[in-house]
């Protein structure tokens, strides 16, 4: 396994004109390691059946959605052996760039409705959807 933090993927080359490529990496908010091997589903909010990706050793992932599927608004979860169901979403100054101190405070303050699926959103960016993801590792009951 790679012994340094997480790196967010280079940018896939663009999708066909009718999709969308979503891709990024599954990290551990504690350690800021790759996830490999954690499974990213991203199914319809509505309801129906989804896709799975495997992440690599690296922790990345890549999915192609249509448009349309990605207009009607998709559900991303992942689970990983070790780590609690769900995750949390990267957003404002990512988890990598926040001290130890601060990132153990959210593990600590983390509840289960926190990790609930989390919505996609678009950007325009030709079609290229980055989207990391960070998992909290299973804590011994106390």
């Amino acid at each position: 396994a790679p012994a340094g933090p997480a790196r967010p993927p280079e940018p896939p080359p663009p999708p066909f004109a009718n999709q969308r490529r979503v891709y990024g990496v599954v990290y551990d908010l504690e350690t800021l390691r790759p996830v490999a091997g954690a499974r990213v589903l991203i199914a319809p909010r509505a309801g129906g059946a989804g896709q799975e990706q495997v992440t690599d050793r690296d922790g990345h992932y890549l999915a192609d959605l249509f448009r349309e599927q990605f207009a009607a608004g998709q559900l991303v979860s992942v689970s990983a052996p070790g780590y609690r169901p769900g995750q949390l979403e990267e957003s404002g100054s990512p988890y990598r760039e926040r001290s130890l101190e601060s990132r153990r405070a959210t593990l600590e303050e983390t509840t289960d409705s926190d990790l609930e699926p989390t919505l996609l959103k678009a950007s325009d960016d030709g079609g290229l959807v980055p989207f990391d993801l960070v998992v909290l590792p299973e804590r011994a009951p106390r």
